[in-house]
């Protein structure tokens, strides 16, 4: 596979290709790409993947000072080449640090993602339809569809999967009756966290990276998982608690035009965190991957963070 994508790459690039090595990756796999050139990221996707929009919007970020990365293109004009079985694309490489937790950090993040909703409002504005009842409809039917021999081995019993509907039911009831502005439907990051952003020494930010899941959709979601991500008390996820401060300033840094009450925001929050119980359960019954029933393990332990508010959550956003 590493001479064939050598060959590929010298092709599409027209390049000379020094080193490519294994960064990571999953369903998407990454490699680092060494040519006479630079040093750049090949990231390789299902053939199915649909990535021109997506590139459309880098590059239009790219255009307006955002910190991202466009696509090189090939020889043949494209900002992808097909890799055997996957279609690829290669990006110049940043140097960065990941995410450490200071404060100065999530109030970067949660700028850079003001910035990236308000240009993102010139980039486009598509036409949305959301029903928050009828996605925590879905995500109650889908915990209360599984019992626990089909997550034998996450740590999930039936009583941890009757608490999980109980959240997603009352999450349901604290969001049906809002309806999004127009203003908070645009193209979106959709997977916004800390894995996905880099930082300098001074804590700004120098990279987001990960857009497979951009287009259509609520900047809510972005928001909330950000707000998660961002302000969560230990990096290796041993405990779901949020740290209500890094939740406020991390919103406050964000200051875009769309005002999020801490009831929503909470809501938000609670959202997000069953939508991947919802996506965990789904696939591991259907994969048993280790990724899968690491999610599921991780929300198994930290059941508190979904079901429980903290009133020191709503103070800090007050």
């Amino acid at each position: 596979m590493k001479n064939d994508i050598v060959s590929q790459l010298n092709q599409a690039y027209d390049a000379e290709i020094k080193n490519v090595s294994l960064l990571g990756g999953r369903s998407n796999e990454v490699r680092l790409v060494e040519t006479d050139r630079g040093t750049y990221v090949c990231k390789l996707y299902p053939l199915d993947s649909n990535l021109t929009r997506i590139h459309e919007l880098i590059q239009f970020l790219d255009e307006k000072g955002f910190p991202v990365v466009s696509p090189l293109t090939t020889s043949d004009n494209l900002t992808t080449f097909r890799a055997d079985d996957r279609v690829g694309a290669l990006m110049p490489y940043v140097s960065g640090s990941d995410f450490s937790g200071q404060l100065v950090e999530v109030r970067s993040a949660g700028r850079a993602l003001g910035d990236f909703h308000r240009l993102s409002s010139e980039f486009a504005t598509p036409e949305i339809t959301v029903d928050f009842e009828k996605e925590l409809t879905n995500y109650v039917e889908t915990i209360r569809s599984h019992g626990t021999d089909s997550v034998a081995g996450t740590g999930l019993s039936d009583g941890d999967l009757a608490e999980m509907a109980t959240a997603a039911e009352r999450c349901r009831e604290r969001l049906s009756g809002h309806t999004p502005p127009q203003e908070a439907r645009l193209y979106i990051h959709g997977d916004y966290n800390d894995q996905n952003v880099l930082f300098d020494n001074n804590g700004s930010v120098v990279l987001v990276a990960d857009w497979e899941d951009a287009g259509p959709g609520l900047t809510y979601t972005d928001l909330a998982k950000g707000a998660n991500k961002f302000a969560i008390t230990d990096l290796e996820y041993d405990t779901s608690q949020i740290n209500p401060e890094k939740v406020a300033e991390f919103v406050e840094a964000y200051d875009h035009v769309v005002n999020v009450s801490p009831d929503l925001l909470v809501g938000l929050l609670e959202r997000n965190a069953l939508s991947s119980v919802a996506w965990g359960l789904k696939n591991y019954a259907k994969h048993g991957d280790d990724l899968f029933r690491e999610v599921l393990e991780w929300y198994a332990a930290n059941l508190d963070s979904i079901t429980e508010v903290t009133p020191e959550l709503k103070a800090a956003l007050r």
